[in-house]
């Protein structure tokens, strides 16, 4: 068995030599074929002038055999006494002789000479070639080491590149743990609100009930951040969730910028306000638009800055100073109402939806009366020092004379104003209450005593109304 092992081991040894020899073989008939092609011509220009040459040779040879013997007649002439006319032909047939051999040295010195020539232009020509050789194969070796550094480069990048994504991936499940181990919005991490329906944190209450012992206590000052943990700690329960903490839902809403959004007030709809000209309702569970409208009197010029949604109602605000209501049935537009100066840069609907509050940056603010078809009634104006940016009304409002509906107005002179609507006087204004631009004014849902301020200064507050002996005073909490 060994024998037999060894056997065949030789066979492939000699197999793999005969291999190698064929292949050596082969290799140096390529070099030699690559090297005696460009001294082709120089070659049989070489075998041309050695043949002419051996020819010359021959017949020099046989011109001197020719010399010899005239000159052995001319000798044998003269010791004959031969007659003159006789020598002196062979004389001239001798010079002639001469004069030939002279010429084939002279021709033979000259191929010669040729020959000479070309072997040395061969040899350059030989010595071009092998520097040339020698370049290339230096440049091949350099390339050879440059392709190996950069492979092993990519090794060494997609190594680094396996390491970052192991991190990353590492990371990612740490998050998740951590949020699993946290409470997750919507009642899990995964989990998305049904189309038609509210997410989980806007159906709850997000409000401070009428209990006294829920209210804020105090007359600090209290950040916003304080009341909305009083808020998830009010609404804590089994099923709750406290406010969102990421992001569920990406609409792809308009063209250009988004300039308003606003939920329906069951959270069921989502209505948004775009520099495109259109007021879009979103279903803002699966992201389904429900709706596009565009007022045909803007013919696709002024932007849509604010809007505002009440049951089959959706009203816009546009750069023109025109406001648009349109039909959310039937996608129609009911009316379009003119008055402001200046783009309307809110709009919100009274709780019973047959009126309609405006603001607008020509300092104005207007109540429209949309009862009983009176699409274009304007019922009260009432006019501010400050460009108006935001607007909401309040049913619940309660002062000496009972129980109103109060208008509060954000300003861009940082103020806020609440407003009568009976009267459209200003009830109050609360001057100081930010240094920048106020951006959005928002009642508590059914508590006119809570009111929440943004502005552009950064800041996010909660007022709340406390009686006084002089009437009404409100209080940052």
């Amino acid at each position: 068995m060994a024998s037999l092992v060894r056997k065949g081991d030789s066979t492939a040894a000699d197999s793999r030599h005969k291999g190698l020899l064929r292949s050596l073989a082969s290799k140096l008939a390529r070099r030699n074929l690559e090297e005696s092609v460009p001294f082709k011509d120089v070659f049989l220009a070489h075998q041309g002038l050695l043949h002419i040459n051996e020819k010359l040779t021959q017949q020099m040879l046989q011109q001197d055999k020719d010399i010899i013997i005239l000159r052995h007649k001319l000798t044998e002439g003269l010791s004959q006494g031969e007659s003159s006319e006789a020598l002196r032909r062979m004389q001239d047939e001798l010079q002639r002789l001469q004069v030939q051999v002279s010429d084939k040295y002279r021709s033979s010195a000259e191929s010669a000479s040729e020959q000479l020539r070309l072997m040395k232009e061969a040899q350059l020509l030989q010595d071009q070639l092998k520097h040339s050789n020698e370049r290339m194969l230096e440049e091949m070796n350099k390339m050879n080491e440059e392709n190996s550094t950069l492979r092993q480069d990519k090794k060494d990048l997609a190594a680094k590149l396996q390491q970052q994504e192991k991190g990353i991936q590492d990371t990612t499940t740490a998050a998740q743990a951590r949020r699993r181990a946290t409470s997750g919005v919507m009642g899990g991490d995964n989990e998305r609100p049904e189309a038609g329906t509210a997410p989980a944190w806007l159906s709850q209450e997000q409000q401070v009930g009428d209990d006294p012992s829920q209210q804020p206590q105090g007359e600090g000052d209290m950040p916003a951040s304080s009341w909305a943990s009083g808020l998830r700690k009010k609404n804590a329960g089994p099923a709750s969730t406290g406010l969102p903490s990421r992001c569920f839902q990406a609409i792809e809403a308009h063209s250009s910028g988004v300039n308003g959004v606003v939920f329906e007030k069951g959270g069921v709809l989502l209505a948004t306000a775009g520099d495109d000209s259109y007021v879009k309702v979103w279903d803002p569970g699966s992201g389904r638009q429900r709706a596009a409208l565009k007022g045909a009197a803007h013919k696709g010029m002024a932007a849509m800055i604010t809007v505002d949604i009440h049951g089959d109602l959706v009203c816009g605000g546009a750069s023109d100073g025109s406001c648009t209501v349109w039909s959310l049935r039937t996608s129609r537009e009911q009316a379009r109402l003119t008055g402001h100066q200046q783009k309307v840069c809110a709009v919100s609907f009274c709780d019973t939806g047959q009126r309609l509050v405006t603001g607008s940056q020509d300092c104005s603010i207007k109540v429209w009366d949309l009862h009983r078809g009176q699409w274009n009634a304007m019922t009260t104006a009432m006019r501010a020092t400050s460009k108006c940016n935001a607007v909401d009304v309040s049913h619940s409002w309660k002062d000496s004379k009972g129980t109103n509906a109060v208008v509060v107005s954000g300003h861009m002179d940082g103020a806020v104003r609440l407003w009568d609507m009976r009267s459209g006087s200003c009830a109050h204004q609360l001057k100081g209450l930010h240094t920048d631009h106020v951006t959005s004014v928002r009642f508590a849902p059914g508590r006119a005593n809570l009111l929440l301020t943004n502005s552009k200064d950064s800041s996010l507050k909660v007022r709340r109304s406390v009686k006084c002996c002089s009437g009404i005073a409100w209080r940052t909490t």
